[in-house]
């Protein structure tokens, strides 16, 4: 059946920081967090916020760049440029470096407005060099950013802006992710409408729909194979957040 589908060229990403941190991350998440929080220092694991500088990007641009590199799509931004060299910022950037025995293993650049924390690039080591806590790198940086905002005296974290389309500009798992640690989807303040027959989609697609009315993205259109579906089946699991529409392509 023919479909025009309505969808916002990017979207962004918001969660609501309370007291109650790790209400965000589900029960599975906080178990994970909650392991590590009580053992990592046993671990060699620790971790650091500064302003921005010069040395944050010795070792972060070679880590995201290969962490780029390996997506089905790779985009690599300029991100040293895009954040530390254009002056003058209204908002200044900061940074949050996670180590593994002295070793950086992943990290996240952010800035701090007025009434949020807006995450601008983040790279983490997909899992911990020397131990196997369940707790990955990624989602312990996720939990550090959350504490920081509300001991910042804030109650929203923006987690970045991306292109809509997942599987063509992004891949699912990083929707999946963010939506895992308590993100909803939202529209820019400004943003333009694009539209697609569904006729025409012939590989695996993650769209967010237009919403029919305020800002909150409430609505997904999956295309998918049943391969594809066995392995992003995560993203059927936040209907508070998103409602998913599953299309199979085989």
């Amino acid at each position: 059946m023919q479909m025009i589908l309505h969808y916002p060229e990017r979207l962004r990403w918001h969660k609501p920081i309370t007291s109650d941190i790790l209400s965000s991350f589900g029960s599975n998440g906080k178990s994970k967090i909650t392991s590590l929080l009580k053992k990592y220092p046993e671990y060699g694991i620790s971790y650091s916020f500064a302003p921005l500088n010069e040395e944050f990007f010795d070792w972060f641009i070679p880590l995201y760049t290969h962490r780029i590199q390996n997506k089905a799509t790779p985009k690599v931004h300029d991100v040293y440029t895009k954040t530390l060299v254009n002056p003058p910022h209204q908002f200044p950037y900061f940074s949050l470096t996670i180590t593994e025995n002295g070793t950086p293993i992943g990290g996240t650049i952010f800035s701090v407005r007025e009434d949020r924390v807006s995450i601008a690039f983040r790279a983490f080591n997909p899992k911990w060099q020397h131990n196997t806590n369940r707790c990955s790198p990624a989602l312990f940086g996720e939990y550090l950013i959350d504490q920081y905002t509300f001991d910042a005296g804030l109650t929203q974290l923006i987690h970045g802006s991306d292109t809509n389309v997942y599987g063509e500009h992004l891949d699912i798992g990083v929707a999946i992710f963010k939506l895992s640690v308590g993100c909803s989807a939202i529209l820019p303040i400004e943003y333009v409408e694009a539209t697609i027959d569904t006729t025409t989609i012939t590989t695996n697609k993650l769209i967010f729909c237009t919403p029919e009315e305020g800002t909150t993205i409430t609505k997904a259109m999956w295309f998918t194979t049943k391969e594809a579906a066995t392995k992003y089946d995560q993203l059927s699991k936040y209907p508070d957040r998103i409602s998913v529409d599953i299309t199979f392509l085989d």
